[in-house]
């Protein structure tokens, strides 16, 4: 006799187990911010000259990139810090804290050697990266509520 394949619940069950605690704070999720932001200003700080050279635009999907995920852990401390907070609230405070990084981050490359700064092109696929994170971030969250998961903050 073998054995049955497992179901397609048990597994998501499983996978689900396997994620560290942790990952269910808010306060994880801050530090994974701060160290978000404090790699962006290290990266920003870097002179032009020296870095990879994107062609064309593709400097605007690594701007997309880096952002998502920034969006994305802003929303889990949304999410997880005030589990109530409707969801316009947290789309909009996301959007507005990812606006106000994206034009920071833009204004503090002017400073910063061989580089331009006040790239409105930059900033665009900045909030549209933070956006793209948010709705990332609420996927997940809604997937893993789907699947059985109580999260700590609202228990």
């Amino acid at each position: 006799m073998s054995n049955p394949s497992p179901t397609p619940a048990g597994s998501t069950q499983r996978l689900i187990a396997r994620i560290p605690e942790r990952a269910f704070s808010p306060r994880f999720w801050s530090y994974v911010f701060a160290a978000w932001f404090v790699l962006l200003f290290i990266l920003s700080s870097l002179s032009g000259g020296g870095g990879p050279d994107f062609p064309t635009h593709m400097d605007k999907v690594a701007h997309f990139l880096y952002f998502a995920a920034g969006g994305a852990s802003l929303t889990a401390i949304g999410v997880l810090r005030y589990p109530p907070l409707r969801t316009l609230a947290l789309v909009v405070g996301t959007l507005a804290v990812g606006a106000l990084v994206g034009v920071f981050d833009e204004w503090h490359q002017t400073f910063t050697p061989h580089r331009s700064g006040l790239d409105l092109g930059d900033w665009i696929a900045d909030v549209l990266g933070t956006g793209a994170g948010l709705v990332a971030a609420l996927i997940a969250h809604r997937w893993l509520r789907t699947n059985g998961l109580t999260l700590p903050a609202s228990r």
